[in-house]
């Protein structure tokens, strides 16, 4: 699941994985399923957690988790998704199916899409592109 949104510093859409900030009194696991429900409409359970890595350290201090989340499509919950946005937030989901090829979508949505995609995003298909290629 992959979502586009408008991000200013880039002044234009950006292809990337639901996403969103840790609230006070809340564990990553529980911001990955709260922000998974409002950008798609899904829920979810938290398959793993990654430990905290850093995007950019040459840069900037920010830091991350990546939380997998496993998603039954055919679950009753998720039959009939319905994004629950902030005011303001305008993000398309686009399901993008993993595997050989995940790259070339990548590009070919951008291009046709006009947008930035996150390093994660692509990351993950150069991953899968190495281990399609190391198992041939």
């Amino acid at each position: 699941m992959l979502l586009t949104q408008f991000r200013p510093p880039l002044n234009r859409l950006c292809l990337e994985f639901p996403a969103g900030l840790v609230d006070a009194a809340e564990t990553p696991e529980q911001a990955a399923e709260r922000e998974l429900k409002e950008e798609t409409g899904l829920r979810g359970s938290v398959a793993r957690v990654t430990p905290i890595m850093v995007a950019d350290p040459g840069m900037s201090n920010a830091n991350l988790r990546v939380v997998v989340v496993d998603v039954d499509g055919d679950a009753p919950e998720n039959l009939d998704p319905q994004q629950q946005l902030d005011e303001g937030e305008f993000i398309e989901v686009h399901r993008v199916p993993l595997g050989a090829g995940f790259c070339e979508a990548l590009e070919r949505m951008c291009e046709e899409l006009g947008c930035e995609v996150d390093a994660r995003v692509y990351s993950l298909g150069l991953g899968l592109s190495m281990a399609g290629s190391l198992s041939s």
